[in-house]
């Protein structure tokens, strides 16, 4: 089972895609699967954002606002409850990694990402691609 699951990047900083990319992290999870999340750009930007309590911005897409306000709540508050969810049903099946080389261009600590519980590890992207290397992989 070590080998079935999902890595799903997340590049896009919009609250769309990443409540998206956690509701299809839910869905495998739920299926048994392992899944791990890799920040990258503005995916990551907007995941520290929402996870320090912050919105995401909604983007320049109609329908994903449209979805967005559909569901209920803030973007900020959907992506903290669907993180919550996966980190609920998923256990140590669920882990999120932050690109390191991003989190330094966009000026954030490391270590206070981990302290925080805003990801489970930064790290490089070889070591990222390594540890996800056996799952299939999405990119949003």
């Amino acid at each position: 089972m070590d080998n079935e699951g999902v890595a799903i990047f997340l590049r896009r900083g919009e609250a769309a895609a990443l409540v998206f990319g956690l509701d299809l992290a839910l869905t495998a999870l739920v299926a048994g699967d392992r899944v791990v999340i890799g920040l990258f750009q503005g995916g990551l930007g907007a995941w520290v954002a929402a996870a320090r309590g912050g919105e995401p911005a909604v983007g320049a897409d109609p329908w994903d606002a449209q979805v967005l306000a559909a569901r209920g709540g803030t973007p900020g508050a959907q992506v903290r409850e669907a993180l919550a969810s996966c980190r609920t049903f998923g256990g140590a099946r669920f882990e999120v990694l932050a690109c390191g080389g991003d989190a330094e261009r966009l000026g954030l600590d490391p270590d206070a990402l981990v302290a925080d519980g805003v990801v489970d590890d930064v790290v490089g992207l070889p070591t990222l691609w390594r540890r996800a290397r056996s799952l299939a992989t999405l990119g949003l």
